[in-house]
């Protein structure tokens, strides 16, 4: 049959039923449609702009969630503390609890220390005896500020002790007859007054930071075992003492540049001095005894210093 009689009774019809009529009544549109002019192109569409009704969604899971999240987090953030690792401001924390402890602290198993519990910051000193138990030193080792000195005086410790995270010590530290103790680390360390390594028979390495403001005195005195000092990124403004370490075969100090006394005698096996020649000596110098010292380096420090033959003073 022609097409035209087939098509006219299903023209309202769609899949065998009567499509409905468009509504009448229809919403007023949020954006007014356009009565000229091309069509929005695709890259602009009126979606983008805020809808005057917006679609309520579901929170994610997270956001539904907070105290399970707020708990993972806190974990997360503990075993970050515990590891050592960075705390969001370039700074190793070690574990320590933020805040100062405001007296001084003695480590040496008799229980007085009990009250510390661990913050970053020692108002006063901090004193490790050779009685200091494993718990203590364990405390010692997250510290990162001690606004008084550092003395360790412990036979007793470990052969290997690092303060990876002590960053400050106001005043001295002080290692002293410290017998079993081999190696000393303290690899963070910006800032001290002083340092006194004296009298440890086994010391054999002393290791440290680069401290960035000059160091009043360093002695380095009866460490018998003691075999490199490498400290060549400090400055002293006042004393430099190293003498009767008879291992010592070496010493770095390439930043020297003016002290007060320079004191380097009986190291019996000294024969690097990685020191400038030309460094001012205000006061004192003395180079006595060390009888495997390097004879160029003698040879121009006698220059610099016009010192003709002379080594002891």
């Amino acid at each position: 049959p022609p097409a035209t009689p087939v098509a006219t009774p299903k023209l309202g019809m769609r899949k065998g039923s009567v499509w409905p009529m468009p509504p009448s009544v229809v919403i007023i549109p949020h954006t007014a449609p356009r009565s000229h002019g091309c069509p929005r192109p695709l890259s602009a569409p009126s979606s983008d702009s805020a809808s005057a009704k917006p679609m309520l969604m579901p929170a994610p899971t997270d956001a539904a969630m907070p105290t399970r999240n707020a708990s993972q987090l806190l974990r997360v953030a503990n075993a970050a503390a515990n590891s050592g690792v960075d705390n969001g401001s370039g700074v190793q924390t070690g574990g320590c609890i933020p805040g100062t402890y405001s007296g001084s602290v003695s480590f040496d198993g008799s229980g007085s220390s009990d009250s510390f519990n661990g913050q970053c910051t020692v108002g006063g000193s901090v004193n490790v005896f050779p009685t200091a138990t494993a718990a203590e030193i364990d405390k010692l080792q997250r510290i990162q500020w001690i606004d008084g000195t550092l003395t360790l005086n412990a036979p007793a410790l470990a052969s290997n002790l690092t303060l990876a995270y002590l960053q400050t010590v106001g005043s001295v530290i002080s290692i002293e007859n410290s017998g079993s103790l081999q190696e000393l680390t303290l690899s963070g360390l910006v800032q001290t007054g002083g340092i006194t390594i004296k009298n440890n028979s086994s010391l054999v390495l002393f290791v440290a930071g680069a401290i960035a403001n000059p160091i009043q005195n360093i002695t380095v005195t009866g460490n018998t075992a003691l075999q490199a000092l490498d400290l060549s990124g400090y400055q002293v403004t006042g004393a430099l003492n190293v003498s009767n370490n008879s291992q010592l075969t070496r010493v770095s100090m390439t930043n020297l540049s003016s002290v007060t006394q320079l004191l380097l005698n009986n190291n019996q096996a000294l024969n690097q001095m990685l020191i400038p020649t030309s460094v001012v000596v205000s006061s004192q110098w003395s180079l006595c005894q060390d009888p495997s010292l390097d004879g160029n380096w003698l040879a121009a420090f006698q220059t610099a210093h016009a010192l003709g033959g002379m080594t002891c003073n």
